[in-house]
């Protein structure tokens, strides 16, 4: 597909819903890191807007909060994200999916693979993960390592 006259890197702004940071619903991203959102389940119908100038992307991100009345939300906590290969994965933490996908890129499990999903971690793989993580670690404690 060629594309002419955009910039390489924009923003995105989706549907901001009440329990998100800012970080969740107004994020940078190319064209590769775009399709695989979409690939993971960014749904084409929540966008409401692509920027290309950060200022502008979180202006209207605000007005669509104070619209929402979730201003208070704009204060950006770090999140989970689910990080995967098409083997493997892991749990990041990160503000946004761009910086989840980043975290993965160089994380060891995934290092030199191409990362395939990215998008918010379950509570079943978050507890899933601080229990494996346990385990290793009594493990490790047990065989003196």
């Amino acid at each position: 597909m060629q594309i002419v006259g955009l910039p390489q890197n924009f923003w995105v702004v989706t549907d901001p819903s009440p329990k998100s940071p800012l970080g969740d619903f107004c994020f940078e991203c190319d064209f590769r890191r775009f399709a695989l959102q979409v690939r993971g389940g960014l749904e084409v119908a929540s966008i409401k807007g692509i920027f290309a100038d950060q200022k502008d992307a979180e202006t209207f991100t605000r007005s669509l909060m104070d619209d929402n009345g979730d201003r208070e939300q704009a204060e950006v906590s770090p999140r989970n994200f689910y990080v995967a290969t098409l083997s493997r994965y892991v749990l990041v933490q990160a503000f946004n999916a761009l910086g989840a996908l980043k975290a993965g890129e160089v994380h060891p499990v995934l290092e030199g693979s191409e990362v395939l999903t990215v998008r918010i971690a379950t509570p079943e793989e978050i507890e899933l993960t601080e229990w494996h993580e346990q385990k290793v670690d009594e493990e490790r404690r047990v065989s003196g390592s």
